[in-house]
């Protein structure tokens, strides 16, 4: 069976654009990953859809460009973790187009966050480039 979050589903509430994404009980929360690396950039993501599939999660998304400088290779990092806070997986995917300008956006579309065949509790975020 497939599970899905999005913004018509009447049993969840997700708030898009923020660095929380709020989601119905049994779903996972998709926050932000502070973790601070060489390669953060300040665009910012929104998560737009996401699929349970029984296996993995997939996601859909966009990253839009507030500043005033074009980024290149920009891409953004999930992280899966369980109730416990214990690492399930992590995968990374490139935004199409991968270079964003200023006012622009790039997407991430139908990725897959692996996660030991569990639903995690938590996805953490980070994006990245250059």
């Amino acid at each position: 069976m497939t599970r899905l979050i999005s913004c018509v589903s009447v049993s969840v509430a997700i708030l898009f654009g923020a660095s929380l994404c709020r989601a119905a009980d049994g779903w996972p929360v998709f926050v932000e990953n502070s973790d601070k690396t060489s390669r953060d950039l300040p665009l910012k993501f929104e998560l737009q859809k996401v699929v349970w599939d029984n296996n993995h999660i997939n996601v859909w998304g966009k990253v839009s460009n507030p500043s005033n400088r074009p980024y290149k290779y920009v891409a953004v990092s999930f992280t899966a973790l369980d109730e416990s806070g214990n690492f399930l997986g992590r995968n990374g995917w490139y935004c199409e187009p991968g270079n964003i300008n200023p006012g622009e956006v790039g997407y991430i579309d139908d990725k897959f966050i692996a996660s030991e065949g569990r639903l995690p509790a938590k996805i953490e975020y980070k994006v990245f480039g250059e």
